[in-house]
């Protein structure tokens, strides 16, 4: 049996009742009703932490961190009411550069891609030429994390030639990030604690030292002017375990990051370091998939790791 001092931390991303053709690929989505009752369960069998609460060791019985990445403005409209209504804290760990204005990340035009080209289109678009399932996921997973900045950016541009749209038309299309007033009002008006996901949501297994570095100290300096808090944390786009490389954790920590994320089906009983946590991706989950994915999934995870 875990301890009951084991935190559990989740992890959410986009807030809507159908998803549009931006996200629809992405499989990042959870409905208004879906987190309501996911807060009601949380409340029932957990007690809501803080960062702070995380950093400082101050942890009640059967702790649990909530966290969303990404900087989609549904946080605001929709999930900063419903976490006020049931006095949960949360962690927003977000995109300076998306919030920023004018750009567009990758997967969102991915998603687009795949709804307007097809699967057979959008894999000659990535070098794709063998047959494949025509989930995005693969691209995110073998393609994405093999290119550094300059060669995604020149992905995302052949894409929106594809598309036949610029990108700053495609933000104002979409409308679905927050901007920096509508940062501020979720620290000043909800409570929300702010952390570090990269200045444009990249991976960092592709990435020479400078660009990584890049990518860290920009997010972190952006969005400490954004929101005037001290950016103490930082999850790694995807959650994959292998963009921890060593160049990014130690500019990580060197930089005052003091909270690391990753996304993995384990407990955080037994974490690599003391700053690294693991987290588990929420969606639109029944109570039934919620105890399997927060209680047996992870519990699995440990006795696979134990055996191998």
């Amino acid at each position: 049996m875990l301890s009951s001092l084991v935190v559990t931390c989740v992890s959410y991303h986009h807030f809507e009742q159908t998803p549009s053709p931006y996200t629809r690929h992405l499989g990042v989505s959870t409905s208004p009703a879906a987190f309501a009752r996911h807060l009601a369960y949380f409340k029932r069998h957990y007690s809501p932490i803080s960062l702070d609460q995380l950093i400082a060791g101050d942890l009640p019985p059967n702790p649990l961190l909530l966290t969303i990445d990404d900087a989609y403005r549904s946080v605001l409209d929709i999930a900063a009411p419903l976490l006020s209504e049931h006095r949960i804290p949360a962690l927003l760990t977000t995109n300076p550069g998306v919030i920023a204005g004018g750009f567009a990340p990758i997967d969102n035009v991915l998603s687009l891609a795949m709804e307007e080209l097809g699967a057979t289109g959008l894999g000659l678009a990535v070098g794709l030429t063998e047959p494949w399932s025509g989930s995005i996921r693969r691209v995110v997973r073998e393609i994405l994390p093999t290119l550094d900045l300059c060669r995604r950016a020149g992905l995302k541009e052949r894409l929106l030639r594809l598309l036949g749209v610029e990108e700053s038309h495609l933000v104002e299309r979409m409308d679905l990030f927050l901007n920096p007033d509508q940062l501020a009002r979720l620290v000043t008006e909800h409570g929300f604690t702010v952390g570090n996901h990269t200045v444009s949501h990249t991976t960092f297994r592709g990435l020479p030292r400078s660009q990584a570095q890049s990518e860290i100290l920009g997010g972190k300096r952006q969005l400490e002017q954004m929101t005037g808090q001290n950016i103490r944390s930082f999850s790694f786009p995807y959650g994959n375990r292998l963009d921890a490389t060593p160049d990014a954790l130690e500019i990580l920590r060197a930089s005052g990051h003091e909270a690391i994320f990753l996304v993995q089906r384990r407990t955080n009983a037994v974490r690599p370091s003391p700053d690294i946590w693991y987290r588990q991706s929420m969606a639109d989950d029944t109570e039934l998939q919620l105890d399997m994915k927060l209680t047996w999934y992870p519990r699995m995870g440990e006795l696979k790791a134990a055996l191998n």
